[in-house]
């Protein structure tokens, strides 16, 4: 039996190739993050993010693969460790944010003097890293 996805319950506002567009966490009814959402300004049509919540989520969708939670070798902790060894090891002057938990895979935001400047993600089961490049320069965030 699928779950249902609830109301949206985060967003951030996006500009550059979105064009001031969002990207939005959606939750499960239980309060678990479900997935990662784009919105396109001009219209307001959503649909699922490129990258990790397309090609690595685990349940809900195209890639869904009914893994049971203990497959998942990577602990939200080894995820910000990961997330940090692989900014510092392209020098990149970013640190890891707080990672969150999706089915499949964790996303963090990534940090400059604690400020957000990006976003990437972490797989659960492999450890390999997605830096999400399509979302253009971090605006804003809004809890709803």
């Amino acid at each position: 039996m699928r779950r249902r996805i609830a109301a949206t319950v985060a967003s951030l506002v996006l500009a550059g190739p979105l064009a001031a567009g969002c990207a939005a966490d959606a939750g499960t009814p239980d309060g678990q993050l479900a997935t990662e959402v784009l919105v396109d300004p001009a219209d307001g049509d959503s649909g699922i993010e490129y990258g990790p919540a397309m090609m690595w989520k685990s349940e809900y969708g195209m890639h869904r693969r009914d893994q049971a939670p203990s497959l998942f070798r990577i602990s939200a902790g080894q995820a910000e460790e990961r997330a940090r060894n692989w900014l510092r090891d392209r020098d990149s002057g970013l640190t890891a944010g707080e990672a969150e938990a999706f089915p499949g895979y964790f996303t963090l935001h990534m940090l400059r003097s604690g400020k957000i400047e990006g976003m990437l993600s972490v797989n659960a089961a492999t450890g390999a890293v997605w830096v999400h490049t399509w979302h253009g320069t971090y605006i804003a965030t809004s809890e709803h």
